[in-house]
């Protein structure tokens, strides 16, 4: 599958890359000039071999997961926690294999960790395959309540797979899509795995168009009415909602839910999707305006409660 050369190659580009890492202390440490010239060619070198050595470690890793089956059941182990995921007829890629060994944004697996509680009311916008929502519904135990919405068919499939095989029975899926209007509809193909497709066409006016003509429509709604709807007061709020997290924070703050249920925010953010005049700073000006304060972290914006930070 793999000659010799290529894991030859793979050690040496690692040996460099180990080396450059001690050529960095020596930059910050010494200040002899040629040890400051052959340490700054030293970093390059292994910068530039990092970003080819990690590339090809993927490329490995998502080679040895070509042998597994479809709908393989895989046993998770994320440090204290221990559970099953499937992936459906998904290829298995970067993005998967990231789940299935437990390297899936450690960020915001500590992050959940650390914020939700036994007993606590969650709430997971874009649930996609299911990898923090069961890490959620482990930490809240059967004591508390996870409410994940996965707008993609295919993944809310894979998703409601992945609760019934770690019987988390105190977990509520919603196959629906937010936005500020209620009552609509957006098409997906039998072949999306993803939403970008769908919010495209939605754009544009256009149809979809799949020529086994089954095409699947998913609702649109405005998060508030289906929080009302369901009677649903969360206190950890978790989005990664490409985008979609401006036209959430504008309805949670029109609808008077981050004043009356002050949740904990955890977000990534996507400045490439917003729109002019709605960015960052929008952001945090709703956020403020109800009491929030916000801090960045890897990519992902915490924000808390000024009156209610944690508890």
């Amino acid at each position: 599958m793999f000659s010799v050369g290529y894991f030859t190659a793979l050690h040496a580009m690692w040996d460099t890359v180990a080396l450059g890492q001690r050529a960095r202390l020596v930059y910050a440490h010494d200040m002899s000039s040629l040890l400051h010239k052959t340490a700054k060619t030293l970093i390059r070198t292994a910068t530039r071999y990092e970003h080819y050595h990690w590339a090809l470690m993927e490329r490995l890793r998502e080679r040895l997961y070509t042998s597994f089956a479809e709908n393989h059941v895989f046993d998770i182990k994320s440090d204290d926690m221990a559970f099953k995921m499937t992936f459906k007829d998904y290829p298995l890629g970067r993005t998967i294999v990231e789940r299935i060994e437990a390297r899936r944004e450690p960020e915001t697996v500590a992050s959940i960790k650390a914020l939700v509680r036994k007993g606590d009311r969650v709430l997971e916008l874009g649930g996609a395959y299911g990898y923090f929502t069961t890490i959620m519904a482990l930490c809240t135990g059967e004591t508390g309540k996870v409410v994940s919405i996965e707008c993609t068919p295919n993944n809310f499939e894979i998703l409601k797979s992945n609760m019934e095989l770690n019987n988390l029975k105190h977990v509520s899926l919603h196959n629906v899509f937010l936005t500020d209007d209620d009552g609509g509809t957006v098409e997906f193909t039998p072949s999306d795995t993803d939403f970008y497709g769908a919010t495209d066409r939605v754009e544009k006016g256009e149809r979809a168009v799949d020529s086994s003509a089954k095409l699947v429509q998913v609702p649109t709604v405005r998060l508030s009415n289906l929080l009302k709807e369901i009677s649903y007061k969360p206190q950890r709020i978790f989005m990664d909602i490409e985008g979609f997290e401006v036209c959430v924070l504008e309805d949670l703050s029109r609808s008077g839910v981050l004043k009356e249920c002050r949740p904990s925010i955890l977000f990534e953010t996507h400045e490439m999707f917003y729109k002019p005049g709605k960015g960052l700073d929008y952001i945090r000006d709703i956020l403020t305006s109800n009491g929030y304060y916000c801090r960045e972290l890897s990519g992902n914006w915490m924000c808390h409660h000024e009156q209610d930070p944690i508890a």
